[in-house]
Order: C-alpha cells, then structure tokens, then sequence
C-alpha cells in the first residue's frame, strides 16, 4: 500500500459538510444537488458528478471540504434533472461559516478537521 504524502504547501483544514434533505412532514428528497458559492466544484452542466453532494434515497449527503482558509460559504439546493418538474419544490440555502467550526487531529500542514451538519427542509409546490 502506498504511503499517504501530503502535498499542501500552506496550512489547511479538511472540513465535512453532512446532512439531510426532506419535506416538512420529515419524508426524505433524494436527487437534490448540494451546491456551494462560491463555488467548490465546477457547477456545470447536468451530471451530478459536477457537484459537491446529492441527496441518496434517504435525502442524506456528504461531502468534504479541503480549505486553507476559514471564510464562509452558502450552502444550497437545487433540483436535479432526474425530478420530472424541476421546479416541482421550493430550494433553500445556508451560510456556513467555517471560522466557526471546531477543528481536532491537527498534524503537520493540517490544522484540523471539523464537521457540520446542515439540515434542509423544502417545500413542495403545488
């Protein structure tokens, strides 16, 4: 197996993102794209693979940040394609600010990780 090399020239922190998306009666939305802004990856076209998350059957997801800088970010939804209706729910966003995140295990050029949940709960149009 190989050894693990860190290549970061600057202090940095790995922070992961974590939570669920669902409707207000608490019933899970899958196919929801996470996305960030700025950005954290490319947002284009419709292959959910472009984005930082989305949503499994259980309307949870994941992703995880490697930031040299604690600054803040929103967090937000948005319908992927697989929904027929695209605007068939309301979308939804949160700022995270990563200043405020607690960061542990600290070794060479990391400082730290620290782990957020950030809970979404969308309406759905009628």
């Amino acid at each position: 197996m190989k050894e693990y090399v860190d290549t970061h020239t600057e202090p940095y922190a790995l922070y992961t993102i974590s939570g669920r998306v669902t409707d207000p009666k608490g019933y899970p939305l899958p196919g929801i794209l996470i996305l960030t802004s700025p950005a954290y990856t490319p947002n284009t076209g419709d292959d959910p693979s472009n984005y930082p998350a989305i949503t499994d059957e259980t309307g949870r997801y994941s992703f995880t940040y490697d930031k040299a800088p604690a600054t803040e970010h929103t967090v937000y939804t948005q319908l992927s394609s697989f929904w027929n209706d695209p605007k068939a729910c309301t979308s939804d966003s949160i700022i995270v600010n990563f200043a405020e995140i607690e960061l542990s295990n600290g070794k060479g050029m990391l400082i730290g990780k620290g782990a957020k949940e950030v809970n979404f709960q969308l309406t759905r149009k009628e």
